[in-house]
């Protein structure tokens, strides 16, 4: 296939995944944009692809690809605009505040940039907010028992306590006069 032809396949390749973008199915979209950028990598398509993957808050993904427009093209409003977006996902509130202040820096009268900073602000306080609200709660602990069991010479009691913290971790302890943690597990795992 000769690079003409490439060009022409990616960019039908690119309109189609904004025909699927307009119509809302984004995943549709997001395979489109990248068949492009495998036949053809241009800005505009890793670019349309950082949107279509903002609608699906698949934040590392959009960055990944602003970051792609950037390298090509340094001052790439969209892509600032949609890296802050995917920062702001992420709640890495400083690092959206530089590009949208660098938006406005290339362009003054940018009224979406002045949107986000709003957003930004209002969305950090909000976090900061809950942040300390649950730390003031402190963790809830549900202590489920399993079965201890008593050792036969009498000497010695073993006993199993699974606790259960917040967000899905569990713990066995053993009680044997001393304290073993005997394993823990991360969320799904179990």
């Amino acid at each position: 296939m000769t690079d003409e032809e490439k060009a022409r396949k990616a960019t039908r390749e690119k309109d189609k995944g904004n025909e699927a973008f307009r119509s809302g199915d984004y995943k549709e979209a997001i395979a489109y944009y990248t068949r492009s950028i495998q036949l053809q990598s241009n800005a505009a398509s890793f670019n349309n692809r950082a949107l279509a993957y903002l609608k699906e808050k698949e934040w590392m993904r959009a960055e990944t690809d602003c970051n792609k427009v950037l390298t090509l093209e340094p001052d790439n409003i969209k892509a600032l605009l949609r890296r802050g977006s995917a920062y702001k996902g992420k709640k890495e509130y400083s690092k959206a505040l530089v590009d949208f202040q660098r938006v406005l820096e290339l362009e003054p009268a940018n009224k979406r940039a002045e949107e986000l900073i709003e957003e930004l602000k209002k969305d950090e306080k909000k976090y900061e907010r809950e942040k300390e609200e649950k730390k003031e709660k402190g963790k809830r602990m549900v202590i489920e028992e399993t079965d201890g069991s008593d050792d036969e010479s009498g000497d010695e009691i073993i006993i199993d306590k699974v606790k259960h913290i917040n967000d899905g971790f569990k713990v066995l302890l053993r009680f044997n006069g001393d304290i073993n943690i005997i394993f823990v597990n991360r969320p799904n795992q179990y």
